[in-house]
């Protein structure tokens, strides 16, 4: 082994060794920049180089295989059969997938008619019920007209002066409970 200036043995590079790779790397960049070694550096690197070169062969080495494999191809009435059966397998898996696509679709399509009926059903039934409101109303309304007319009528074609005081009397009535009012004099029913 060799041994420097302090006689402490030093270890010789070796191109095995990562770190000793590394180092030479290093060092070889410097050179190609042309940045100074040191002299130590510099006798390391011609002593790495040198071992390098005894090296020979790289230790390891690669080998690939390439598996190769054929089928054998069919011929006659047995390999149309095959080809067919196989292109109907293949329509048949995508005839599968477009069914099933549209009939999720169309499951999303009801799901959302479903909800679209349901709320216009709810305005309608509010609607209806509005629109019964206001017809009775107006009924009851109608009727109400129909019976004071029907007095007053009674108490024009009458004679006597009787017959007007109690026309006067039903018609102030009907006008006082219409207004929810009492009217003075006049005995409510």
């Amino acid at each position: 082994m060799a041994k420097d200036k302090d006689d402490v043995e030093v270890i010789p590079p070796s191109p095995k060794s990562g770190s000793d790779r590394t180092r030479a790397a290093r060092l070889r960049a410097r050179v190609r920049v042309r940045a100074p070694l040191a002299p130590e550096d510099a006798e390391w690197l011609n002593e790495y180089e040198a071992r390098t070169k005894d090296v020979g062969a790289s230790a390891s080495h690669k080998v690939s295989y390439t598996e190769e494999s054929t089928q054998a191809m069919g011929t006659g009435s047995a390999a149309e059969v095959a080809a067919a059966a196989a292109m109907v397998r293949e329509d048949g898996r995508r005839l599968d997938n477009i069914l099933d696509r549209s009939i999720r679709f169309m499951e999303s399509a009801c799901l959302r008619y479903e909800k679209l009926v349901d709320i216009l059903l709810a305005h309608r039934h509010e609607d209806s019920e509005q629109i019964r409101a206001l017809l009775n109303a107006h009924h009851d309304n109608t009727l109400d007209r129909i019976e004071l007319e029907g007095a007053l009528l009674k108490a024009q074609n009458a004679d006597g002066e009787d017959d007007k005081a109690m026309a006067m009397q039903l018609l102030t009535q009907a006008l006082g409970g219409r207004l929810g009012k009492k009217v003075k004099g006049v005995p409510s029913e």
